[in-house]
């Protein structure tokens, strides 16, 4: 998917997606806060502002649906325990990521910028997910090192079609099914 090639998802695939992030353990259905201007100081600016509130996910952003959906993606026998994955992420995703190997007790690594804050490294660690911290110019060579020399499979942090539909899921029908 990287390059300059063209997306097209359709709304048919967020629909499929829907349907795998509702099934899924790891998200959990977050409210919606609406008509929120006057919170926020806006009550005159003729702008209805609605929040979905994502930071209540248990991994603390809305990156989890993405993940169910770009799990949900990977092929089964890479989901029976056998292969380990990699990815990389300073951040919201690499502890979604964490949280969703642990949760289907599958094993990974994150490898991690090393300017990351160190408490990013410990957070993830915590779900027993390997962290591997190193320059930001080495992450891609780790993680082709151990597709290659270790068998794992790369979970893409945001060049994925999976990923981008699950998130895809949020941003469409989730909001629509709140706000008119």
């Amino acid at each position: 998917m990287s390059g300059d090639a063209e997306i097209s998802i359709s709304f048919s695939d967020i629909q499929k997606a829907r349907r795998v992030v509702e099934q899924s353990h790891a998200v959990v259905r977050t409210p919606t806060l609406l008509h929120m201007q006057h919170r926020l100081g806006q009550q005159s600016s003729g702008v209805d502002i609605n929040l979905k509130l994502e930071n209540m996910q248990r991994s603390g952003s809305f990156k989890m649906r993405g993940l169910a959906n770009q799990l949900a993606g990977v092929s089964g026998s890479a989901l029976d325990g056998s292969r380990q994955f990699v990815t990389m992420s300073a951040g919201n995703y690499g502890r979604a990521f964490a949280q969703a190997l642990n949760e289907r007790k599958l094993k990974g690594v994150v490898c991690m910028p090393e300017n990351a804050p160190a408490n990013r490294s410990q957070l993830i660690r915590g779900y027993g997910i390997a962290v591997e911290r190193m320059p930001a110019t080495e992450l891609m060579k780790a993680v082709n090192r151990h597709v290659s020399e270790d068998g794992m499979t790369f979970l893409h942090p945001f060049d994925d079609m999976n990923l981008i539909q699950g998130y895809g899921r949020l941003d469409t029908i989730s909001l629509l099914s709140f706000v008119p």
